[in-house]
This record gives structure tokens, sequence and C-alpha cells, in this order.
């Protein structure tokens, strides 16, 4: 007797069925040619914008598929974007996160020129604020770990694991713990160990022309000198003046590195000009402090104490008035 003939897998396939169950292989390749097409060129976070535009496909096979690889092309990115918040590192040979360096920028210069955003290198599915809020927290690791000598940088265990799911809600959460603790410790750096109020506080005092009884003995003592022609008025002999007056009121009992950082700057004199014309209380800033204090800051101090100069000059009954009188 002739053997029974089992039905096969494509016993009763017809061209139509055929035809049905080649649909999700045939979307999968054509998307699959798409994206290798529009991938030329393209890397890292733009690379990874692509793969997330495809991944809002309507056709579910696409859909899963460019969701598997989003995941693929990803973990790199978010290996970068853990070491940058966490260490302060940029760990990216091949040129594919959005945090750029320019190598070119000196150390004291970190904080405004170094790191910047390469915007289109930002991927689609996170926002410009959270990019942002990333830079940002890198850059105060780095800040902390390389212009804050002598202190340790312990990495926050606030990213450990996370993982990416298709959207920046994904992220988000994690980097707002990072970027709360990094910034809590900043602040409180510059705040404890650096004195950050203090130094805020003698700016008022001495070039906001706060701390009135030095500024009276300040104009006393300094008269002679300043009653003189502008260009034969001398820093070291002003210098001494500045001393004696502090001596001489309240505020000597600020604290001696607030005191060591006043100084006196004059100005390029003109014809014409006497000696208070071209006078300027300085006050040092260095180091962690120039990132709040930058040099833009203190212009506008220099600007702000020379107006008061002379407004508290045009007041009546000033040694200025009394001398030319």
């Amino acid at each position: 007797m002739p053997r029974a003939q089992h039905p096969g897998p494509l016993a009763g396939l017809s061209l139509r069925s055929l035809w049905a169950r080649l649909q999700a292989p045939k979307s999968r390749l054509l998307f699959l040619s798409q994206l290798c097409e529009g991938a030329r060129g393209l890397f890292g976070g733009a690379l990874a914008s692509l793969v997330y535009a495809f991944s809002h496909s309507g056709d579910t096979a696409v859909r899963d598929s460019a969701h598997r690889i989003l995941r693929s092309v990803v973990k790199p990115l978010l290996a970068m974007i853990r070491v940058w918040m966490t260490e302060g590192e940029l760990q990216d040979p091949f040129g594919e996160f959005f945090v750029v360096a320019d190598a070119s920028v000196p150390l004291e210069d970190l904080w405004n020129r170094m790191y910047s955003l390469e915007l289109e290198m930002v991927p689609s599915f996170m926002t410009l604020e959270l990019a942002r809020k990333i830079l940002l927290t890198g850059k105060s690791v780095n800040f902390i770990r390389l212009c804050c000598p002598g202190l340790t940088w312990i990495p926050s265990s606030g990213m450990a694991r996370w993982e990416f799911g298709g959207s920046d809600e994904d992220l988000a959460g994690p980097v707002e713990r990072a970027a709360l603790e990094t910034n809590e410790r900043l602040v409180k750096l510059l705040m404890d160990h650096y004195c950050l109020g203090e130094h805020a506080l003698a700016l008022r005092r001495f070039l906001l022309l706060g701390q009135g009884d030095f500024i009276e003995s300040l104009m006393d003592a300094a008269q002679e000198e300043l009653n003189a022609d502008a260009k034969k008025v001398h820093r070291h002999q002003l210098m001494a003046v500045l001393d004696m007056a502090l001596r001489q009121s309240n505020a000597q009992f600020c604290a001696a590195d607030v005191l060591a950082r006043l100084g006196v700057k004059l100005l390029s004199p003109s014809a014409g000009e006497r000696g208070w014309d071209i006078f300027l209380l300085d006050y040092s800033i260095n180091s962690p402090l120039h990132v709040v204090f930058t040099p833009a800051a203190m212009q506008k101090y220099d600007r702000a104490f020379a107006f008061l100069w002379k407004l508290r000059l045009s007041m009546g009954n000033n040694p200025r008035e009394r001398e030319l009188g």
C-alpha cells in the first residue's frame, strides 16, 4: 500500500497567502534598506535620532525592529552620559557625543568656554533642556576635579543602573537626581570651603562703598595723593594709604584673606585729571571663585565703584572740595 502523505508546511499555500506571509519580512527588509541608506555619514546622537524616527512608524514590524536596533544604538551613548555626569570625563574617541571639548581653551576658562553642546548630535528623543543639564552636571564635576585642588570627588551612584525604553522620560529621572546631587555639592563647596558668601559681602563693603567708616578714612588719608595731577599718582603710595585706612576703620576686623585681596588700580590718566578721577579699589579674585565673579562681572564692579566714588565726591564736605576750595 502506498505510504500516507502528510501535509508539509507549505501544503495548501496559495499565492495570496504566500504574499500575505511575505509582507512582514518585506517591510523589515525595506526598513533596513532605508535605514542603511539614511545612516550614511551619521553616527552617535544623529544616528540615534534616525533610528528613533523609524521607531514611530505605523508599521508594527518596522516599529519593533527599530526599537530593538535603537536599544543597541543608545547603549554607548548612555555609557558616555554616565561617565561624563559622574566622573566629568569625555570618553568619546570617535566624536559621537553631543558634549564637545575645546582643548585649546586654558583651564581657567573651563567653565565658560571649554565645553559646549553639539546641537546636531543631541538625539531627537532628548529635550534640549535635558541635554543642557547633562552638559552642566558634567562640567560641574570636571570643575571640582580640576579647579579645586586638594578635594576628592566621589562619583554619584544615582546613575549606576539605567536603561532606555524609548523616550526622554527614561533619562530624565537619573539625570535630574545626579544633577541635583552634583549642584548641591558644588554650591556647598563654594560656600563653605571657598567662602563665596564672605567674598560677595566684601565686594559690597569695599567696591560698592558699603563700609562707610572705611570710605571716610580712605578719602581723608588719600587726600594729599589724590589731589595731585593724575600723572603723578603712584600705586605703591596709595597701597600704603589703603593699609592705613583699613587699620583706622572697622574694616580691620574682616578676615585676613579678604583684606589681602584688597588693592588699588589706576586708570590711564588724561590731561587735566587728578588722582581722584583715576582711582579704583581692586579686589583680587582667583580660581575657583572666578567662575562666579567673572572678569566681565568684575568690570561692572569697577564701573559701579567709579560711579559711586564720584557720587561721593560730588556730595558736600568732601576732601576734594576742601582742597579746591
